[in-house]
């Protein structure tokens, strides 16, 4: 697909570094869609397998949506890809942000002067995004002990799932993980640190999440096992 010999789509000569110690590249519809190192700073690329011409995702040239002359500093090793469309982390001089872009357009999902659901505060960090078809959720602070919670998109609207200090199967969660994949149709996957330090792997369908593995005590979910609702505002 892509070495460093190859012309990157910038324009600023060939890559210069592919990073290996972040996400591997990844298959979206008919491309591939990576990270790398130019002569001109970074970017997220799309290569389409069928030979037609790569395009830039993001790079440092790009302007970021809703901020006025300014453009990415730098984005996430941590992206995710659904048809033509690339969800990434990125960061300008005034913080992080997550954004979807689909062909030549280029959307927040949220940013640090987007308020959190349900309050008038603002997220203080954006953490990683997922995203499939006009979906994504997406791990973020919400101004509770600095720690991860988890949001969803849709529509343009953004709603809480999960945030820390929320009860789950009895315990309290600290924060949560999720990872470019965890979102497929209307199933969400993550991973949750309780504040007792036990920690455990959801699947959520709409509202009814199912545990599938507990890790700390080694404790699977017994067949039948019917865990509590989580109710999404």
């Amino acid at each position: 697909v892509a070495d460093t010999t190859s012309a990157s789509p910038d324009g600023s000569g060939t890559f210069t570094l592919f990073p290996n110690n972040g996400q591997a590249p990844i298959i979206s519809d008919t491309s591939v869609v990576f990270m790398a190192h130019t002569a001109g700073g970074f970017g997220i690329f799309r290569y389409p397998t069928d030979g037609s011409t790569p395009v830039v995702i993001v790079d440092n040239n790009t302007e970021v949506p809703g901020v006025i002359g300014g453009t990415f500093s730098y984005a996430d090793w941590l992206f995710s890809a659904s048809g033509n469309k690339v969800a990434f982390r990125g960061r300008n001089d005034s913080g992080w942000g997550v954004y979807i872009s689909a062909g030549e357009e280029l959307r927040a999902i949220a940013d640090t002067t987007t308020a959190i659901p349900g309050t008038e505060r603002l997220f203080t960090h954006l953490g990683d995004v997922a995203i499939d078809a006009d979906r994504a959720v997406f791990t973020a602070s919400s101004g509770i002990a600095g720690f991860d919670g988890l949001y969803g998109y849709d529509k343009g609207t953004i709603h809480k799932i999960l945030e820390p200090g929320d009860e789950l199967d009895g315990r309290r969660i600290s924060f949560i993980t999720i990872f470019p994949q965890a979102l497929q149709g209307d199933v969400i996957v993550f991973a949750v640190t309780f504040t007792d330090g036990s920690e455990a792997i959801y699947k959520a369908l709409l509202v009814a999440p199912q545990r599938v593995v507990q890790l700390t005590t080694g404790a699977n979910p017994s067949p039948g096992d019917t865990p509590p609702d989580i109710l999404i505002p």
